[in-house]
């Protein structure tokens, strides 16, 4: 496939996706966690889907540019039913870096966890809105 059909991904990247099955486990390209970002009020939020990771288990380091969250997954279920046994297990480690929408107090964020989404949220630093209105001189040959 040809780079301009795809700009975002590099021919590594690319040849990575067709050459290994779509869902296979255990490559942090494909474990990242889904994230979403998106302004409340007077903060800024973004949310990691972790589901199954336990808060010991995480990360989290923020710069005044980014989030990074770290985090591994240790999930096993167990499931029972009558003359059947199963067991279903997810592992493995990610990565995500996500960069900062816009100027925050990162120094005041603070990361939440609930039902399985992690939340890092810090305030937006006020930047006022100074503006000054200049009246117009007109300048002769002989004011130069």
């Amino acid at each position: 496939m040809t780079r301009w059909l795809m700009p975002w991904f590099s021919h590594d990247e690319l040849d990575k996706f067709f050459d290994e099955p779509f869902m296979t486990r255990g490559h942090s390209w494909m474990n990242a966690p889904v994230v979403d970002v998106y302004e409340k009020g007077d903060s800024v939020v973004i949310q990691f889907e972790v589901p199954g990771v336990e808060e010991k288990d995480l990360d989290v380091e923020i710069t005044d540019k980014l989030v990074i969250v770290k985090g591994e997954v240790k999930e096993k279920k167990e499931i029972k039913d009558k003359k059947y046994y199963r067991m279903e297990s997810r592992m493995g480690s990610f990565t995500r870096q996500v960069a900062w929408p816009t100027v925050v107090d990162y120094k005041k964020a603070v990361a939440e966890m609930e039902d399985g989404v992690l939340s890092v949220v810090a305030p937006k630093i006020g930047m006022e809105k100074k503006s000054t209105k200049l009246k117009v001189k007109k300048i002769g040959k002989k004011d130069k």
